[in-house]
């Protein structure tokens, strides 16, 4: 339906109007440059916005005629219910909406953008270096938003330091935003959607939200993203498990999460980062910890034989406890140092005694 009505609109155009039309809006694909098509018909950059505009003001005489579009009136109608309750949606999430919405296919969601375009029935926000491309109902609509997006960034821009989970950050919007706005709270789903429009919004493999400057948000290191993965999982962990969860991450799908976490790492070099960065501690064959989880460097046998050396008497069963929690080690492992440690030490009634 879509296809005869663009078909119809440019019938009053030249072929050359046509074909730049089509190129430039995106409607045969990707979106050609002024540049491009000036190269293509070797003509002034400013003379091919000349032809553009011009045949835009056509298509939209002719789109304008209620009687050769009431199918796209009621489409217009119809997605008016997609912007409650703020009144505005990203661009992205508009054109799925309006896709599965009308059951369109690719080629006839780039046509009706161009005739959203076109015909200018909501106002356009495009892309620029804070938000992403978003639609707005009407004025006020889009004003409303525009401040409530600007107060938005400033808040993490200011908070870049801190990072929150999913329900810290929408607490946070509502008390602190969509109160001063609405006389009532947003569902979670609006609260996101609005968030999303951000760009300076992010989150990490493990649902933690906050600005794109906080390095637990988006790493700035191999060593960042481990000691999030430790942290995640809280528990000692073999190198080759850390290689595992960081391509299990790369294969995440989703538009917030930064392209830091998309990079490629082999296992050699997750091996290095941990012998060599002092937030990571060796805990057993190839298992690493956290240093602040308080554990000590050091091999197995070596710490039970310096926690021997404090105490002066302990047993067995003490040692255990306290190996146990620093290193990640078989029963077995522990008698065979134990046997090792009773040549230094004296045996007595269950306990073991340094000698001095």
């Amino acid at each position: 339906m879509l296809k005869e009505i663009l078909e119809q609109s440019l019938k009053n155009l030249t072929p050359r109007e046509q074909d730049i039309v089509l190129r430039k809006s995106g409607i045969l694909g990707n979106k050609e440059t002024l540049n491009s098509l000036s190269k293509k018909y070797n003509l002034s950059r400013e003379r091919i916005r000349q032809i553009q505009n011009q045949s835009l003001r056509k298509i939209y005489s002719y789109l304008k005629n209620d009687f050769n579009t009431p199918q796209i009136k009621n489409i217009l109608e119809r997605s008016k219910d997609f912007f409650s309750p703020l009144g505005i949606k990203k661009e992205s999430f508009f054109l799925i909406k309006i896709k599965n919405e009308f059951n369109f296919e690719d080629e006839e969601v780039r046509i009706f953008k161009f005739f959203l375009e076109v015909l200018g029935v909501f106002i356009y926000q495009p892309e620029n270096n804070f938000f992403y491309s978003f639609y707005a109902k009407e004025k006020n609509d889009y004003l409303l938003a525009k401040n409530l997006l600007e107060k938005l960034y400033t808040y993490l821009y200011q908070n870049s330091h801190k990072h929150y989970s999913e329900e810290e950050l929408i607490a946070i919007v509502q008390s602190k935003i969509i109160k001063n706005y609405f006389n009532h709270c947003l569902d979670k789903e609006h609260v996101l959607e609005l968030v999303r429009i951000l760009k300076i919004a992010a989150k990490n493999p493990f649902n933690f939200w906050g600005s794109r400057l906080n390095k637990l948000i988006s790493p700035k290191s191999l060593g960042h993203k481990i000691f999030l993965i430790l942290k995640q999982t809280n528990q000692p962990l073999h190198f080759s498990l850390i290689h595992q969860k960081l391509e299990e991450i790369k294969k995440l799908e989703d538009e917030l999460m930064p392209s830091p976490w998309k990079r490629n790492y082999n296992i050699e070099s997750i091996k290095n980062e941990l012998i060599r960065n002092k937030d990571f501690v060796l805990v057993g064959r190839g298992v690493y910890a956290l240093r602040e989880w308080g554990l000590i460097d050091g091999p197995a046998k070596w710490l039970m034989f310096k926690f021997l050396q404090e105490r002066k008497r302990v047993t067995r069963e003490e040692l255990w406890k306290f190996i146990s929690q620093h290193r990640n080690i078989k029963k077995s492992s522990f008698y065979v140092y134990l046997r090792e440690i009773k040549k230094k030490v004296e045996v007595k009634d269950n306990y073991l005694i340094f000698k001095e």
